[in-house]
């Protein structure tokens, strides 16, 4: 038995208003139907198919930018042999059920993948869910990461490294320099932080 939801920001292509419904059947969470669908229709297109035989229709999607993205996320998530997997799944970086499991549920969630965008988690340290991600560009996923912390720097605290660098007319790189110590490989010795410097994590 299909079950109304709410009405979805998304339009079929014929332009009629589309509405997010779930199933008694459990297999199917969230999905979009036409009006029209709703008024026919009893149940979803999954337990349609299994009652009369036919092949379950995908969603169409498997080469466009935002299922790339899906399927990147639970690469670097869940499989082991992945090179960024020891710096998110190896490192307790979860994704929520709902979006492992389905890609249309992450697609109601999070919509189409903006141009010139990636998933990006507002919380560097919890792990992907709708409250927690959105689309972001590279500028603004690199901003997030410098905001989250809290610098102290000679005795006065910044929000983001660089505007610690404005302040005392040196570089970002020469802010964190004092607070996390450098190697010179010039000379290979290394330069302990200051112990007026240092930065706290916001979460």
């Amino acid at each position: 038995m299909l079950h109304f939801i709410k009405q979805s920001d998304k339009k079929s292509k014929d332009g009629h208003i589309k509405w997010v419904c779930s199933c008694d059947c459990g297999d199917v969470n969230e999905y979009i139907a036409t009006r029209v669908r709703l008024k026919r229709a009893t149940r979803c297109k999954k337990c349609s198919s299994k009652a009369t035989g036919e092949k379950v229709k995908t969603h169409g999607q498997k080469n466009t930018k935002t299922y790339v993205s899906w399927g990147s996320m639970k690469d670097r998530c869940l499989n082991q042999k992945s090179k960024d997997y020891p710096k998110y799944g190896g490192s307790g970086i979860t994704i929520q059920k709902e979006w492992i499991d389905s890609f249309e549920a992450f697609y109601l969630d999070m919509g189409e993948r903006p141009r010139g965008t990636s998933i990006d988690r507002i919380d560097t340290k919890k792990g992907y869910c709708k409250e927690n991600c959105r689309w972001a560009t590279n500028s603004e996923q690199q901003k997030n990461r410098s905001n989250c912390y809290v610098w102290h720097i000679k005795g006065l605290k910044f929000e983001t490294a660089q505007e610690a660098a404005e302040h005392f007319n040196v570089t970002k790189q020469t802010i964190t320099k004092w607070v996390d110590g450098f190697l010179d490989a010039r000379i290979n010795k290394f330069w302990s932080s200051r112990d007026d410097c240092w930065k706290i994590s916001r979460y």
